[in-house]
């Protein structure tokens, strides 16, 4: 009885704790944080000045700062979508484990009784 406690309770627990630290991780590699808090910002400080400058020169380093913005939104968005399939992936796979996690001991000893039962048919 002790064992089904410790399966069904400390055990499940700790895998919970794990998938959630490991869930935060996954956030933390792909610097979800930092892309989201900076996702219209100038790719790599990329950004030029414009001061004492002709008015072609000026929408020039214009055109250049908004490609550069632009250039650091499309990347952080990939990062972004990148993040958002393999956080799917890692919390389906995830359920998937927990589900089969819950379902092996009555599995195994469902396997045993039935082991049991074909070994008594075979003599009878």
């Amino acid at each position: 009885m002790m064992f089904w406690r410790w399966w069904y309770r400390e055990a499940t627990a700790s895998l919970w704790r794990y998938l959630v630290r490991l869930s935060q991780y996954l956030a933390d590699f792909f610097s979800v944080r930092l892309c989201l808090s900076t996702i219209f910002a100038v790719w790599r400080r990329d950004e030029l000045g414009g001061e004492n400058l002709s008015i072609q020169e000026r929408f020039y380093v214009w055109t250049l700062n908004c490609a550069s913005r632009l250039v650091g939104f499309f990347v952080k968005m990939v990062i972004l979508i990148s993040f958002c399939i393999f956080y799917l992936a890692f919390w389906l796979v995830g359920i998937a484990l927990l589900i089969f996690y819950f379902a092996f001991p009555v599995f195994l000893l469902l396997m045993v009784v039935f082991s049991v039962w074909q070994l008594f048919q075979l003599f009878i």
